[in-house]
């Protein structure tokens, strides 16, 4: 976040208590996103809560760079994970 300037976009988790330090120090826009925000997964085949979140952090990110959030969530529900 150091090099990060008022026209670029920190998409973070506010449950990690030392971001916030950081965020004071820089100002960079910031999106928000957490466990409580939920996203429907229904239709995936990404399980569990960890790809949830990780999926939202995605979204946000795209978004931020003009990605229509409808298209991310379409691009969500089609994505194949690697078979473990």
């Amino acid at each position: 976040m150091r090099y990060m300037d008022a026209q670029d976009t920190l998409v973070y988790n506010p449950e990690f208590e030392a971001i916030k330090k950081w965020l004071a120090e820089s100002p960079c826009r910031t999106t928000e996103v957490s466990d409580v925000t939920k996203l429907d997964m229904s239709g995936a085949k990404l399980l569990g809560q960890h790809n949830s979140l990780n999926a939202q952090m995605a979204i946000a990110a795209a978004t931020a760079l003009g990605v229509d959030e409808e298209v991310c969530k379409e691009v969500v529900v089609g994505f194949e994970p690697v078979p473990h």
